[in-house]
């Protein structure tokens, strides 16, 4: 699947209240070839738009596809992916897999981004318990 293929299945639509800021987040799964599955948490603070949590799945499937990507680079895509789609405030991708097979190994990569100037501590150090709660 091409580039502007895999982009177009992340849906969204207008953001209710673009004057408030506020923490979405998401999560899915996807098979990252000889690495295994892992667990995806997209965490936003979105501008003008807003994802449609359904396509994740669409996207976290097409994403599985593509042939000897390895955990980084799926993070990194996700990042750019989403960041073109959804031009959100705030962004955070966290990519975790930890399996017995591994005898107990845990891989994870989180990503980050931010417009520019854009700043909300408070806001950001309410993510922590979001994505453990």
């Amino acid at each position: 699947m091409d580039l502007k293929s895999r982009r177009a299945l992340l849906t969204c639509h207008a953001n209710p209240d673009e004057k408030c800021e506020y923490i979405v987040s998401l999560a899915g799964i996807t098979n990252i070839g000889s690495h295994g599955t892992f667990n995806v948490r997209l965490t936003y603070v979105p501008h003008f738009l807003v994802l449609d949590a359904a396509s994740l799945n669409d996207y976290l499937k097409a994403l599985s596809c593509i042939s000897g990507i390895t955990p980084e680079q799926s993070g990194r895509t996700i990042l750019e992916d989403t960041n073109n789609e959804l031009v959100p405030r705030w962004i955070r991708i966290t990519l975790g897999e930890s399996s017995e097979a591994n005898q107990g190994i845990s891989h994870r990569c989180l990503f980050q981004d931010s417009q520019p100037n854009w700043s909300n501590s408070s806001l950001i150090s309410a993510v922590n318990k979001i994505e453990t709660g």
